[in-house]
This record gives C-alpha cells, structure tokens and sequence, in this order.
C-alpha cells in the first residue's frame, strides 16, 4: 500500500537502514528482535520471523506509527 522499500545492510560491522528517500541511519540492536534506529518515524523495529525463525519482515511501533509490516522481498 506504501509503495516504499527500506533495506537493512551491514557496513562496517554497523546495521543500517536504508531508502532512496532520506539518510541511511544506524540500527542498534536493544534485544532478540527489537532494533532502535536514528529515524524518528522509525525508531522501534520488531523482526518478524516465520515457524523455521526465517526473518520475514519487520514491524515499526514509534510514536503514533504502531503496527506497520514490511514484508521481506527476495
């Protein structure tokens, strides 16, 4: 619905996120599944995973943004 594509990479020994729209900002790990990132409409990233503990995608939960997937492309 959002037509928008974020990726995680790793630069450095750092997680970033990405999008062609703004900024790569980092990604700090806080607990199994649940990253904090510098983008403040995308601070709190929960990783969805399926029955095999395959990373499906991710849910944001910041501020008033609660509960918005992304599902994983291959």
């Amino acid at each position: 619905e959002l037509e928008c594509r974020y990726e995680i990479v790793l630069k450095d020994q750092t997680l970033f996120i990405k999008n062609i729209k703004y900024k790569d900002a980092a990604i700090t790990l806080i607990a199994s599944g649940n990253l904090f990132t510098d983008m403040p409409w995308m601070i709190h990233l929960v990783m969805m995973r399926n029955n095999k503990n395959k990373i499906i995608g991710f849910e944001v939960n910041s501020s008033r943004v609660m509960h918005l997937k992304f599902n994983k492309l291959e």
